[in-house]
Parts: C-alpha cells; sequence; structure tokens
C-alpha cells in the first residue's frame, strides 16, 4: 500500500468515509485512466463506489472536489485541467411590462385566504419568477445551484402576491453547527437534509398584515413533500438569513423561526464590496431534525408475517374459532351451491372465513398477513379450503 495513504490522518473526502483498500482502487483507477479528463474520472469513480443522490445521478462535483483533495495530499496526480470556453456569465434578465407595479392590494388576510404556494416548473412560469425577483428583491435574481424549488404566493383568485425559493444550503456555519451538534468532519455527511431558504419577496405592491408569515408557515408543511417529489428525498431542517440593517425578521420569528446567531461580516476581494453580517434563523421540520442531521434517516424496519403459534384446544379462542367455522361451514354449503350455478370463482366459504378473520385481527395488520394467517390456522386444524392457493384469488 502506497505510503501516502497510510499515513493519512482521515479518510474522509466530500463527506463519504473511504477504506484504505478503496483510496488504493481510486489510486489505481486515476493512473490507469490518465487520459480521460478529471470529470470522466469523476463518472468512473461514482459509478464504481456507487457514489449518487438520492435520485440516482452521479454526485460529480462532490466526487471533483473530493480527488483534488487526494491530490493535495500527494495520492496521486490528476490529468491537467482541459482547456474549455468559459460558460457564459449569468444572462442578464431584461425587464418587461409583466413585472410592472400593479395594483394595491391592502385587503386583510381572511379576505384573501385561501393563501396557496404555486410550484414553479414550466419554463415560462420559471422565466416570470426570476424577472420579478430581479426587478423587485433586494438581492435581485442570482442562478441557483444545485437542487432548489421556487414557488409563487397566491390568494383565493390565483393573484401572485409573492415569491419563495428554497435551495441548496451552506456548507459551513458556525451558529447552526454548533446548535445541531455536527463534528468537524461529519457534518456534511446529511448537509443534504438542510435546505436554505435564500430568496423571500412579498411584492412591493402588497400590502396584507400577516401575509409573510403565512407563506412560511404554509412553505414548512408542504415543502418536504414537493421536495420528495422532485429530488428523491426529505428535508428535515430550514436555514435562511436576515440583514437586520434592513428587515426585522418578524414575519420569521412570527411564524416560529428560531433565532441561532450572527454570519461573519465578509470582504468580497474581486469587487471590493463588504457583506454585512446576517443573523441565521432555522426551523425544524420533525422533532428529531437534530437527530437525523448527526446521525441521519432512520430505517424503517418492514414487517415480516411470523406464523400463529400453536393453541391449545382447550383455549377459549381456539373454541371460539372452531363454533365460528363450524357455523359458517354450514351456511357456506348452504348458499354455495347457488354459488357455483353462477359460476363464480370465489369459494362463499372462503369469503365468510376472511372475513370474520378480519374482525379478529390487528387494526393495522395488511391484506396479505391476515390471508396467510387465515390459511395456517386452517391448515393446523384440519379445516380444508375449497381453493388450492388463497393469496392468488383475493
Amino acid at each position: 500500500m502506497d505510503q501516502a495513504i497510510e499515513n493519512l490522518k482521515s479518510t474522509t473526502f466530500g463527506g463519504r468515509r473511504f477504506t484504505r483498500k478503496q483510496l488504493v482502487t481510486i489510486q489505481k483507477t486515476v493512473s490507469t485512466f490518465s487520459a480521460l479528463s478529471r470529470r470522466e474520472l469523476a463518472h468512473t469513480i461514482c459509478e464504481l463506489f456507487q457514489w449518487q443522490t438520492p435520485k440516482g445521478e452521479n454526485k460529480i462535483q462532490t466526487c471533483l472536489g473530493a480527488l483534488e483533495n487526494m491530490q493535495e495530499l500527494a495520492l496521486f496526480t490528476l490529468p491537467k485541467i482541459k482547456k474549455t470556453k468559459q460558460k457564459a456569465s449569468q444572462k442578464k434578465i431584461v425587464w418587461t411590462d409583466q413585472s410592472d407595479t400593479q395594483a394595491i392590494i391592502n385587503d386583510s388576510l381572511a379576505q384573501l385566504m385561501p393563501i396557496s404556494l404555486q410550484l414553479v416548473k414550466e419554463k415560462e412560469a420559471i422565466s416570470h419568477w426570476n424577472e420579478m425577483v430581479d426587478r423587485h428583491h433586494y438581492l435581485g435574481y442570482k442562478r441557483p445551484i444545485g437542487s432548489h424549488l421556487r414557488y409563487f404566493i397566491l390568494d383565493e383568485q390565483g393573484r401572485k402576491l409573492g415569491c419563495l425559493m428554497f435551495s441548496y444550503p451552506v456548507k459551513s456555519l458556525p451558529c447552526r453547527d454548533e446548535w445541531i451538534g455536527w463534528q468537524a468532519l461529519k457534518h456534511k455527511k446529511h448537509l443534504n437534509l438542510v435546505i436554505n431558504n435564500n430568496r423571500f419577496l412579498i411584492f412591493p405592491w402588497v400590502n396584507v398584515k400577516c401575509l409573510a408569515s403565512k407563506a412560511l408557515s404554509l412553505a414548512a408543511k408542504q415543502l418536504a413533500t414537493d421536495w420528495q417529489a422532485q429530488h428523491g428525498y426529505q428535508p428535515v431542517l430550514l436555514e435562511t438569513f436576515v440583514d437586520h440593517s434592513l428587515y426585522d425578521a418578524t414575519c420569521y420569528r412570527a411564524a416560529n423561526w428560531q433565532y441561532l446567531g450572527e454570519t461573519e461580516k465578509r470582504v468580497n476581494k474581486k469587487r471590493g464590496l463588504i457583506k454585512n453580517a446576517k443573523s441565521v434563523y432555522v426551523y425544524p421540520l420533525v422533532n428529531n431534525a437534530k437527530s437525523i442531521l448527526i446521525n441521519g434517516p432512520s430505517i424503517k424496519k418492514r414487517k415480516t408475517f411470523h406464523p400463529p403459534k400453536t393453541l391449545s384446544s382447550s383455549d377459549p379462542f381456539v373454541l371460539l374459532w372452531q363454533n365460528i367455522i363450524t357455523t359458517v361451514v354450514d351456511v357456506a354449503n348452504d348458499f354455495d351451491q347457488q354459488w357455483q350455478k353462477r359460476k363464480r370463482v370465489l369459494n362463499t366459504l372462503l369469503i365468510m372465513l376472511f372475513i370474520f378473520r378480519l374482525v379478529f385481527s390487528k387494526n393495522n395488520q395488511g391484506y396479505g398477513i391476515t390471508i396467510a394467517e387465515l390459511w395456517e390456522q386452517c391448515r393446523s386444524m384440519g379445516i380444508a379450503l375449497p381453493q388450492a392457493r388463497v393469496s392468488e384469488l383475493l
């Protein structure tokens, strides 16, 4: 084994812990396929270790970052970055009359109810959303990176009252990480379960008390389901940043978001801009959000069927069950001849026994388990049913 791999203090890269044997495999892969581009190598390694998102897509960017970190530790030398055409900067959004100031809405919240959130998915709706945010949000529009969802806030008449966006969270946020209890090397593993509310806009011509907090409450209720449908997993924590030099975060506090602390003031060296410190607020979507973010989502165990225990013939339940079956058999035999004349597939005896079994079963018990228990009970009691395979008939 390479000495550089043996001397590693940590084998965690890109939020994933590798064994040293796996790192040797990556080392050999990079060496063997040196003619591939870095992106192609990342695809190869993701497929090799099944390093994928919940939707089954390769974690290319995460893998590329991990490979670069491994190179810095002298595990191997990556292929040189191929010169490609630089990606065009974000296309400037042209403001049209669809984002012009509209008639003032100053009704009470009750008059506009029910308020709803419309998921923005169609190309035309996305373009409209981008334009509204770019023109009326103080930060303008910035193309989101990674998984995200856009919403329009609508009233009963379908009028658009504002916009919301949720996207990938900030990788490192000291006050949030401390509140959760993340370890320095552990916290990125479940970072995708945190979602950032990075845009929230109530249009300037909308002056409705409590509308903002109502929209946040609605988002907290439906976001996890929408995120599951669009991105394949459910988040457990929402986060956001509020510039207190401009806003008081009243709507977040009214919607029960929790204040955690402040970010640090940052300086953009390229543009010479100073970014103000912002207040950090979070909202857990489930009661055990911290536990899930530390340990990961629990995997629900599938219920297994256990055949009923053999009961004594003197057991009251067995005696009752035998009496019921005797009665059912007598009644079924009388009526079954008529059913047979009509060429019914299901036998009356089988139907009636199944109904009685459902009555005595647990409320949360499925039909499959009930059928299996019925067959096992009749077999153990020596009662012949008319069908050979119950599961195929019901």
